[in-house]
């Protein structure tokens, strides 16, 4: 199975991050024995989306990025011969979705959006790769149906903050990694930790 990896911003220019971050992706999917290849469509950097901006806020909203994933996706199943699952689109500018003014990311079902801007806080390019990482798999988690877990050390637990998100791993608990297997349709009440 494909993810397809959208780099928009100055993000692409990082060629040999977004690399090594896909590698990491696909290590952490393959710890559950879910096997998938990252690819980047296109094989460029977009251009943040113009109706992204809001001005009085100085930030940028989520929606128009979630429409680039998907048209991104749309226009590279025209030209693969195999479908892509779901797509994680990556930037470096500061992103919000009213009511929630500070996101390092967020998804629906089948898009993921990761924003590098506020993993940087005191972090060393090793320390931005690994928070880059595992905010891109938690994120991906979601669009396979994953909500988040009690699991202090799982990749899908909530992060309040960037030290929050350097003390989990970037990989899924036995529990996430069962429910990751069924494509996130198992039934949720069945499990106990999951419950709030």
């Amino acid at each position: 199975m494909i993810i397809g990896i959208v780099p928009t911003g100055k993000v692409g220019s990082r060629i040999s991050f977004m690399e090594r971050m896909m590698e990491e992706i696909e290590k952490s999917f393959k710890k559950s024995d879910i096997d998938l290849s990252c690819q980047m469509i296109p094989k460029k950097t977009l251009n943040i989306p113009k109706l992204a901006y809001n001005e009085r806020v100085g930030k940028h909203l989520t929606q128009p990025f979630f429409d680039l994933g998907m048209e991104m996706k749309n226009k590279a199943e025209k030209v693969l011969t195999e479908e892509i699952r779901n797509v994680l689109v990556v930037t470096d500018v500061d992103i919000y979705d009213p009511p929630y003014i500070e996101l390092y990311g967020q998804a629906n079902d089948s898009v993921a959006l990761v924003s590098i801007f506020r993993l940087k806080n005191k972090a060393t390019n090793t320390k931005l790769l690994e928070r880059t990482v595992k905010e891109s798999v938690h994120e991906l988690g979601h669009t396979f149906g994953l909500k988040h877990c009690k699991n202090k050390d799982c990749v899908m637990n909530f992060s309040l903050n960037e030290y929050d998100i350097d003390d989990k791993t970037q990989f899924f608990c036995t529990e996430c990694s069962k429910i990751l297997k069924t494509n996130g349709r198992e039934a949720w009440a069945s499990w106990d930790w999951a419950k709030s």
